[in-house]
């Protein structure tokens, strides 16, 4: 259910071309609610078979590797130019305040 906050939020901004709060507000508890339920049927299906649980452990063990690469290598942002605040109206106006 993780993807429907930002499923949501792509597709709104992209028709309207602004941020709406309540919409984002909206669709996280949407997304919560989508995933509790979903939650309480599988832990209510009573024919889990054996394999779910060996498919949950690598998933978990996947996710913390996952977690250990990419925190002992990151990714350079000085190098993209797509992430640098230097083409923000973020660093040019506080460049502006200092000068």
């Amino acid at each position: 259910m993780v993807t429907i906050i930002p499923l949501v939020f792509y597709s709104y901004t992209a028709l309207s071309g602004k941020s709406i709060f309540a919409i984002d507000i909206s669709s996280f508890v949407v997304a919560v609610i989508i995933g509790q339920l979903l939650s309480y049927k599988v832990l209510t299906y009573r024919q889990l078979t054996g394999n779910l649980n060996k498919i949950a452990v690598a998933a978990f063990v996947l996710l913390a590797l996952a977690f250990i690469v990419f925190t002992y290598y990151p990714h350079n942002y000085k190098s993209s130019k797509t992430h640098s605040l230097e083409n923000t109206e973020y660093h040019s106006s506080k460049r502006r305040k200092n000068s």
